[in-house]
């Protein structure tokens, strides 16, 4: 205690401070109103995070989204909502999976370019990625929809969701020619034979091991063990 400090004056300051703090929170109204309040201002900040790109890029996406829900006679405003303030039961994680699933598929196969037959892979992966953000800024509480976590990984797809992504990307590539690995052709094997001086033991294994790869159509880390398998 600092010297001339009155205690009695620190006990009449702390009284009015729980008194002040009773009469602002001290209904179960009161205090919901004060949380609300908090959510709403979390997801006003969230809103002027994002750039004026990205909301002019929301309103395309969401477009599409309640698009797709007029194709399958369901109510985007229902989408996500969990009542009590409880968590999402099992049951509605796999609705909200699939369902972004499903659009996925839909973003891809409805192009928005003229003279593409799908959009590319990457394409519903963003647009996925905007739905769940807005339905994060619209829940109470605040949520990402599709969440289950249970694909381990990143941002916790459901595992229809996550699966479906990845072979979206894998059927249409943005540019099919780009990963496309050149054949690995007999000509090829002769030339490095020629290049090899097979009396040499490590040439000798080399020109085994690339011959054996080329006929058995292996990578080589199919044939090669790995440093951290320990013995039996």
């Amino acid at each position: 205690m600092m010297p001339g400090t009155d205690m009695g004056s620190i006990h009449v300051t702390e009284e009015r401070r729980r008194a002040e703090l009773q009469q602002k929170f001290g209904t179960a109204a009161q205090r919901a109103e004060a949380i609300l309040t908090l959510r709403r201002g979390r997801i006003a900040a969230g809103h002027a995070a994002l750039s004026c790109n990205t909301r002019s890029q929301n309103k395309t996406i969401m477009r599409m989204w309640f698009e797709y829900f007029q194709l399958v006679r369901l109510d985007p405003a229902e989408f996500g909502v969990v009542k009590e303030d409880a968590q999402p039961k099992p049951f509605q994680l796999m609705f909200e999976d699939g369902h972004l699933a499903d659009f996925a598929v839909y973003v891809t196969e409805n192009r928005r370019k003229k003279g593409a037959a799908t959009n590319t892979g990457n394409t519903p992966a963003s647009y996925v990625s905007h739905v769940r953000t807005y339905y994060e800024f619209r829940l109470d509480p605040p949520r990402r929809v599709g969440g289950t976590g249970a694909s381990e990984a990143r941002d916790g797809l459901g595992h229809a969701l996550w699966r479906c992504l990845k072979g979206l990307r894998k059927r249409n590539p943005s540019n099919p020619a780009k990963n496309k690995k050149a054949s690995v052709l007999r000509s090829h094997l002769v030339t490095v034979r020629e290049l090899l001086d097979v009396r040499d033991p490590f040439n000798a294994m080399v020109r085994a091991f690339m011959c054996t790869a080329w006929q058995g159509g292996r990578r080589s880390g199919e044939l090669v063990r790995s440093k951290s398998r320990k013995r039996a």
